[in-house]
């Protein structure tokens, strides 16, 4: 649970800032670098959950980017079955 409120922080904190610094290329790779971005944003959570000792650990680039997608797809498919009217109630 503390390993989720340390993605979301990240995701809410530093990844908006490296999605704006890195657009020039998010835009020439139609948006894959986005990919990317959310591979350095897992790897970052990673890193600050391993220095406050929670127990989230991804090793590697790889593994990070792979994570990344498993997010995105989830998320996606979260986002398909909540709507913003389902929220508003």
């Amino acid at each position: 649970m503390v390993a989720a409120v340390v993605i979301g922080l990240v995701n809410a904190v530093v990844r908006p800032i490296v999605t704006l610094l890195t657009l020039p290329l998010t835009i020439i790779t139609l948006g894959l670098f986005l990919f990317v971005v959310n591979a350095i944003s897992l790897s970052l959570a990673s890193w600050l959950a391993g220095a406050f000792n929670i127990g989230f650990a991804v090793d590697g680039f790889w593994p990070a980017l792979f994570g990344s997608i498993v997010l995105s797809f989830v998320s996606g498919l979260i986002g398909r079955f909540v709507s913003a009217d389902t929220l508003a109630q």
